[in-house]
């Protein structure tokens, strides 16, 4: 028989005790604190980050593609792109009357607002299109294609002339005359290799050279900073040299090796 304590067995009370004791002591010392992750240390520095969009090229080249004022690079200023005065009362096309002011900002505001070359050039391919010369034996003249343009004014094509087209967008025939240019046979246009040296880079050093170049460097001795320690990890060089001398000792260095 076991001993029982008003009723209920010790067996049975023995495990109830152990929970209790176990959230006293939980209790005690408090609620349990998450792990701590360390996070990776940032290295410090005191070198300034860069930021190519405030480069003086890019900056100069974001300026020309969005139609703003700047000056160009003979310092030369060149003003903002704006609507300029349309084709007139005298157009056979009566542009005038079909294209109203507000319609012709929304399109140069539409127009100007694609970045990159690419795609103006796109912008052209869509909206002019090009057709052999009807034959004229009377006259001969050097032009071989004659040419439509068009504006999308609300979901509609609306045929307009040359001079409406380009004073509309504030710009000459050159990119248009190059968008047709770049039309391939299959209709697409070719990207812009503008500013590619992939494969045949003027002046390009070989990695060869630059590693040598760093394997030199590497082996002149290197002080940390000594009043700005705390703040930085840059190591430098001894203060008597400069590039005239290690290019001098990297020469006779390159011609032991």
């Amino acid at each position: 028989m076991q001993e029982t304590i008003l009723g209920h067995d010790v067996e049975n009370l023995e495990p109830e005790n152990e929970n209790l004791s176990s959230e006293t002591e939980e209790s005690a010392a408090g609620p349990r604190r998450p792990k701590r992750v360390n996070q990776p240390v940032e290295k410090r520095t005191r070198k300034r980050k860069v930021n190519k969009d405030k480069w003086k090229c890019n900056t100069h080249k974001a300026a020309v593609q969005s139609g703003a004022e700047h000056f160009s690079k003979s310092g030369k200023f060149i003003p903002a792109k704006a609507v300029q005065p349309s084709c007139g009362t005298s157009c056979r096309f009566k542009c005038s009357s079909r294209v109203t002011e507000e319609e012709r900002r929304r399109v140069h505001s539409r127009y100007w607002k694609i970045y990159g070359q690419q795609g103006k050039w796109n912008w052209h391919a869509r909206h002019v299109k090009t057709f052999d010369k009807k034959s004229n034996n009377e006259k001969e003249t050097r032009r071989k294609c004659s040419r439509h343009y068009f504006f999308t004014i609300k979901g509609k094509e609306v045929k307009v002339c040359q001079t409406m087209y380009l004073s509309t967008l504030d710009i000459s025939d050159g990119s248009v005359i190059t968008s047709y240019k770049k039309i391939g046979p299959d209709g697409a246009l070719s990207p812009d290799k503008r500013g590619q040296f992939k494969t045949r880079r003027p002046r390009q050093i070989s990695e060869h050279l630059k590693d040598s170049v760093r394997e030199h460097i590497s082996m002149f001795p290197r002080v940390e900073a000594h009043y700005i320690r705390s703040t930085t990890n840059r190591e430098y060089l001894d203060p008597t040299l400069n590039i005239k001398k290690m290019h001098s000792m990297y020469l006779e260095w390159v011609v032991e090796q």
